[in-house]
C-alpha cells in the first residue's frame, strides 16, 4: 500500500528505494487510520510505504518545493518511479494507493492521467494497470461528481481543481455477479470520497469547509474504504 498525505500534514522521516519512499512515516494522520484498520486485519498482510513528497501548499523555506505545484510534480516523480519499480521488481504485486487531500491530486495525475497546470507524469511501464488493485482518495481537490467511482452520499460540487470525466476509466476489472455469475462488464477499483461542504472538493471556501475537509480520518470514510479494498483483493472473478 502507497500512501500519500495531504497539504501541512507531517512528512516520515528518512528515506528509502532510493529516496522515493519515507523510511518511516509519512502517511499523515488522516491515512493513518486507514492504515489502523488494515493493521488489524490479520488476514490480509500489508507492506506500507509513503511516498516522499513535499505536501506543501507555499513554503519559500522548503528544500524540495516551495509551491503547490511544484510540489505536486515532486509527488508524481516518485509515485509514477515507486509503482514502476514495484512491477518490474515484484511482477505478481498487488498494488494499494491511497491518497488524502493534495495526497490525492498527485494520484489523479500518474493514475488517472490528467495534469495540472504544467504537471508531467514519467512514462509508465507496461502493465502497470494490472497491478493496481485499489485506488482510494479522500478531500480530492480534482473531484468530479457523477463519477462511478464517487462513494455513495458525495456532495454533488465540482472540486478547486475539476478533472476532466472519465479519467479512471482505465483502472477496470471486469466482475461476474451471482446468481449466473455470468459477466456483467467493467468495475472500477477506484473509490472516491468528497463530502458535502468540503473546502476544496466541494469549492467551498469557508472555515466550516475547512472542518470538513479535515474529518475523513474520523469518518465512517475509513473503514468503507477498507472494506472496498478487502473486496478487490478477495475477487476471484
Amino acid at each position: 500500500m502507497i500512501s500519500l498525505r495531504g497539504t501541512s500534514e507531517a512528512a516520515g522521516s528518512g528515506t528509502s528505494n532510493g529516496g522515493r519512499t519515507y523510511a518511516s512515516g509519512g502517511a499523515g494522520s488522516t491515512l493513518g487510520a486507514l492504515i489502523g484498520y488494515e493493521n488489524r486485519e490479520p488476514n490480509f498482510p500489508v507492506y506500507q510505504e509513503a511516498i516522499n513528497y513535499p505536501a506543501v501548499s507555499v513554503d519559500v523555506n522548503n528544500p524540495q518545493a516551495q509551491i503547490y505545484w511544484d510540489s505536486v510534480q515532486y509527488g508524481v516523480n516518485n509515485l509514477a518511479n515507486e509503482i514502476n519499480s514495484l512491477v518490474t521488481s515484484c511482477p505478481h504485486t498487488n498494488i494499494l494507493v491511497a491518497g488524502y487531500s493534495q495526497g490525492a491530486d498527485v494520484i489523479n495525475n500518474v493514475l488517472g492521467f490528467y495534469h495540472l497546470q504544467s504537471i508531467s507524469t514519467p512514462t509508465l511501464v507496461p502493465g502497470v494497470v494490472d497491478h493496481i488493485k485499489s485506488v482510494m482518495l479522500f478531500g480530492d481537490p480534482s473531484y468530479r461528481p457523477g463519477e462511478r467511482w464517487d462513494a455513495a452520499g458525495n456532495g454533488t460540487g465540482t472540486g478547486a481543481f475539476q478533472k476532466p470525466a472519465g479519467q479512471f476509466n482505465d483502472i477496470t476489472r471486469l466482475t461476474w455477479l451471482p446468481p449466473s455469475y455470468t459477466q456483467q462488464g467493467y468495475v472500477t477499483t477506484v473509490r472516491s470520497y468528497c463530502f458535502t461542504g468540503d473546502f476544496f472538493c466541494q469549492h467551498t471556501f469557508t472555515s466550516q469547509g475547512m472542518v470538513v475537509h479535515g474529518s475523513y480520518g474520523t469518518s465512517s470514510a475509513m473503514p468503507d474504504a477498507w472494506i472496498f479494498t478487502m473486496n478487490t483483493l478477495t475477487d476471484t472473478n
